[in-house]
């Protein structure tokens, strides 16, 4: 599986829809990965796995490993709008490296399409080089300065990629 290959005899990662049961798993996965400030509370999750995805308007992917989520990413959808958000795109430290963002915004980017829109945004820290690194990797173009954006007072940076 190239760079998605796991230590010998794990199982292969796989790529599912996030479920109720999952929003623990979430809130981790989260807290391994972004400042405090920046962790969604589990009601969040728990609304965006559940009647969020009912409703058509979020859907989240996650990446197993075995029994573990290892890596996730959450779109959100307005009604009518041409434009997806990329809400939240959180890969364990364990993992980074193997290409899982990018396995899973490419997925995202695809049923956005399938839904009709022409693009995908997002916000990140402004600081967080790596990721915005990645986003750039992706073809997400800088699109402006976010101000004091964060709960903490730290700036972000806005994104944009077209659909083709």
């Amino acid at each position: 599986m190239g760079r998605l290959d796991l230590k010998r005899g794990a199982a292969a990662p796989r790529l599912v829809d996030a479920r109720a049961a999952d929003a623990d798993a979430l809130m981790q996965l989260e807290h391994a990965c972004f400042p405090e400030a920046d962790c969604f509370p589990r009601r969040t999750w728990a609304r965006m796995v559940g009647p969020a995805a009912a409703a058509g308007t979020s859907r989240t992917l996650v990446l197993r490993e075995g029994a573990l989520v290892r890596a996730a990413a959450t779109v959100l959808y307005r009604r009518g709008a041409r434009v997806a958000r990329l809400y939240s795109l959180a890969v364990d430290p364990v993992c980074r490296g193997r290409g899982l963002g990018a396995l899973l915004v490419a997925a995202l980017a695809r049923d956005a399409r399938r839904r009709g829109c022409t693009a995908m945004s997002l916000e990140v820290r402004a600081a967080n080089a790596a990721a915005r690194a990645l986003y750039e990797r992706l073809g997400f173009q800088l699109t402006g300065p976010l101000p004091g954006y964060y709960a903490d007072g730290a700036d972000g940076v806005k994104y944009r990629r077209e659909l083709p």
